[in-house]
């Protein structure tokens, strides 16, 4: 049953995953912000160098690892995915082996002016079955005074090992800085509608963030329309204190199914 939940609807489902502290505080907003995971955030948005290494603990025993750097007009990054120790088992119930299923994930990108690209090489392994695959992500960022224009056509690419679909998906978002110390965050995902917001406040050497996200549920059974449920939302939060070259993040994801904790380091040098 749960090979068949992970293998549902289209394969490297996690492509589709924001990491950060900074991100996943921000109700998954990943277009305008900056903490050294612009591989994966937005290509074409590469401000200072940076080195982000981030933590995420999902339900059971789901832990999610990602490594970041941006240099100059270069982004790089590494993520892996792992579901923990699950039993098997046969067409008549009879249990098998244990196994782990994981997703692992290297990309490469690099800014050329207001825009961006990366390309991922991806694997994936549930049971016996074993996918992998290229896809690309298409960027561009703009700044003008205080509002920030972000965009990016994600995941242009195929599963080569099965040819099954991968999620590919648009974004598109604005930060403002409303005063000094405060911006807001506002974006929208297709063709599945995800909308993600978020605020932060700067005070000295700490950022608070809050943010909800919005994401249409899967219907597995049907492709009809679906009605907006309370359990589609979820509520995030997070904070990230800045010590010299150094920034120590939290943050938290609130949603139906479960709580997502996520801890982070980024190196400034």
């Amino acid at each position: 049953m749960i090979v068949i939940f992970l293998l549902a609807v289209e394969s490297s489902y996690f492509l589709q995953l924001s990491p950060g502290v900074m991100s996943g505080g921000l109700g998954g907003s990943s277009v305008t912000i900056n903490e050294g995971l612009s591989v994966f955030h937005n290509p074409a948005y590469v401000q200072d160098a940076q080195l982000n290494v981030t933590l995420s603990r999902w339900f059971y025993s789901t832990n999610y690892l990602t490594l970041g750097a941006t240099h100059s007009d270069y982004s790089f990054g590494i993520s892996y995915l792992n579901y923990g120790r699950i039993q098997g088992y046969d067409a008549s119930g009879n249990p098998t082996s244990v196994f782990t299923p994981y997703n692992l994930c290297v990309a490469l990108g690099r800014r050329f002016g207001p825009a961006g690209l990366a390309l991922k090489g991806f694997v994936e392994k549930i049971a016996e079955h074993t996918y992998y695959g290229l896809c690309g992500t298409a960027a561009l960022h703009m700044t003008y005074k205080q509002l920030c224009i972000g965009m990016k056509l994600e995941n242009l690419g195929k599963e080569i090992s099965k040819n099954t679909t991968i999620p590919t998906f648009l974004s598109i978002g604005l930060k403002y800085n409303i005063a000094q110390e405060i911006d807001v965050i506002a974006e929208a995902k297709g063709p599945r509608i995800e909308i993600n917001s978020g605020i932060i406040y700067s005070y000295k050497n700490l950022r608070l963030l809050a943010g909800s996200r919005y994401r249409q549920a899967d219907n597995l059974a049907s492709a009809s329309r679906l009605n907006v449920s309370i359990n589609d939302f979820a509520l995030t939060g997070g904070l990230i204190i800045d010590i010299e070259d150094y920034a120590i993040g939290y943050s938290i994801i609130y949603g139906h199914l479960s709580i997502v904790h996520q801890f982070s380091l980024t190196v400034i040098p």
